[in-house]
């Protein structure tokens, strides 16, 4: 790459022979970067095993003569489209992730919704139950209190998927 003067700019731009044999580009600050610090070549190559720009020298005589070889542009388009893919991939994926998570918790929530008429309904039968009035038509505090933690202790069970009713080889809650 080179600076022109302006007054080879200026043939450039209207010369059309120039603008089809010289195609003119931006300017970039790269300098140095652009040459091959082992050749001194202008890096012209992609080396797709190392992932590195390489000169002509390089890609024919030394380190890379063995290696897979793109021009930049081909190697601009490949890596483009594996991107693309890649990504693409990764969006179905994480929509797939999203789906089956709404669902999961479409589910729980209505496993919870369940478990809490369950528990209304257990509340209300014990409620109602003759076992809890005494002589003038008062419940015993006490009592119904424990009835409803019981109550209370073997829905979250039920919700946690747990066997409310001790068998010999569980655990049992005292109350």
């Amino acid at each position: 790459m080179i600076s022109m003067c302006v007054q080879h700019l200026q043939a450039h731009l209207t010369t059309p022979v120039l603008l089809q044999t010289h195609p003119l580009t931006e300017p970039t600050a790269l300098g140095a970067a652009t040459k091959c610090p082992q050749h001194g070549k202008l890096l012209e190559y992609f080396c797709l095993d190392d992932m590195a720009c390489v000169c002509v020298s390089c890609a024919i005589e030394d380190q890379h003569r063995l290696h897979n070889m793109k021009t930049f542009s081909t190697a601009h388009k490949e890596l483009m489209e594996k991107l693309t893919t890649e990504h693409q991939a990764i969006q179905s994926k994480t929509e797939e992730d999203n789906t089956s998570l709404e669902k999961w918790e479409k589910v729980k929530r209505e496993e919870l919704s369940m478990c809490a008429v369950r528990l209304v309904e257990a509340v209300n039968n014990l409620r109602d139950s003759d076992g809890f009035l005494v002589k003038n038509g008062r419940r015993k505090r006490k009592q119904f209190a424990k009835a409803i933690l019981k109550c209370v202790l073997i829905w979250l069970l039920k919700c946690k998927g747990l066997n409310p009713h001790p068998t010999p080889h569980t655990h049992t809650i005292w109350l």
